[in-house]
């Protein structure tokens, strides 16, 4: 990893994306490492952050305190004119003003890490908190997530 944020930054940006939008023009697409979801990272003071906090950061000066979201949906852009800092209720919002948001849930949700199977095995076992934490280790969530389960506060339908 040599050279400023900024050099490598630039150096995995090609400006000749797709135009979404023609109000918004084209976006500026990032081609360093992303994750499966298509987000760029970036490497900043022994971090690993996202590339659109890269853009934001070298546009204004500051790490958003916020999340980077786009006005153009596509995850892969980091041109600052399509950024806006917005927090996880903006972005929800965001997304069911665009039509994104389909509440996928339960196993049809592809960030899901339990399937209704394992849910119905966790409904059907000890509560008490130690267990609790026991599952959430053994399937790789929060003893909250376990908690939440319990009380039908997540994983409601079919289970």
């Amino acid at each position: 990893m040599t050279g400023t944020l900024t050099q490598r930054f630039w150096s995995k940006v090609d400006k000749n994306g797709p135009e979404l939008s023609a109000e918004l023009g084209p976006c500026w697409l990032w081609t360093g490492w992303k994750t499966e979801d298509g987000y760029g990272h970036v490497a900043h003071e022994g971090k690993d952050i996202r590339a659109t906090h890269a853009a934001i950061l070298i546009g204004t000066g500051k790490l958003p305190e916020l999340n980077a979201l786009h006005k153009c949906d596509n995850p892969p852009c980091v041109r600052l004119s399509h950024l806006f800092q917005g927090t996880n209720k903006d972005n929800a919002q965001d997304a069911m003003r665009k039509g994104r948001n389909t509440h996928a849930s339960g196993e049809i949700n592809g960030h899901a890490k339990l399937t209704w199977h394992i849910v119905k095995a966790i409904r059907k076992g000890p509560t008490y908190k130690g267990a609790q934490k026991e599952m959430a280790d053994k399937y790789k969530v929060s003893q909250a997530t376990i908690s939440m389960i319990l009380s039908n506060q997540i994983w409601r339908q079919h289970a």
